[in-house]
């Protein structure tokens, strides 16, 4: 690794620990500069904007999750089947989050704030189509795509796990297999009664 890549690696992880302690956009880079042990000339010259930098964090956890998980959705003919791939999906989503605690407060944060934008980001921007196109190809085999959006189903799964995640590492939410349980049932029953009654 170069330095300016250790250097550059080291303000993202500065900026996710600081950001994941308080509002991401309330962050200083003179503090994130500190944490880091560089200069704050530095930052703007590896990452030329503090939103840049806020993005490049996000950026930096969303490869980790690619690398690791290689998400997909498979086009399955029955909402059993559909529902038990997705909950394979999520499990591996919500673990990832918990066994990589030191990035959930920042992902969380950053992924629920209203300036978040799906397609400034591939991984997600990856995700959201082929999620939507996999709950469309599903809901075209009952005539039912006109009456169910598929994005209800994207943002309902990944921000609830997010926030649910986000709770468990900051110890609202006690972290037992009961707790997980009944996490998954809430999502999940909650999916399937609309498929169902949409059927």
């Amino acid at each position: 690794m170069s330095k300016s890549q250790d250097t550059k690696e080291r303000i993202i992880k500065a900026v996710i620990k600081l950001g994941g302690e308080d509002d991401p956009y309330r962050i200083s880079t003179l503090d994130v500069a500190e944490e880091a042990q560089t200069s704050e000339a530095n930052i703007f010259k590896l990452f030329s904007s503090k939103i840049n930098l806020l993005k490049s964090a996000f950026f930096y956890i969303d490869t980790q999750i690619e690398n690791e998980l290689h998400p997909s959705f498979p086009r399955t003919a029955s909402t059993e089947e559909f529902l038990a791939e997705a909950e394979k999906v999520w499990e591996s989503y919500f673990q990832f989050f918990l066994t990589h605690r030191e990035y959930t407060p920042y992902y969380a944060k950053f992924k629920m704030s209203p300036n978040f934008d799906t397609a400034n980001f591939l991984v997600w921007e990856v995700i959201y189509k082929e999620f939507n196109q996999t709950i469309a190809h599903f809901l075209a085999q009952f005539n039912l795509y006109a009456r169910v959006d598929p994005s209800v189903f994207y943002s309902f799964i990944y921000d609830n796990t997010l926030m649910f995640a986000l709770k468990i590492c900051e110890q609202k939410v006690a972290d037992t297999p009961e707790t997980r349980k009944n996490i998954e049932l809430l999502i999940f029953s909650g999916m399937e009664k609309v498929l169902t009654k949409a059927i």
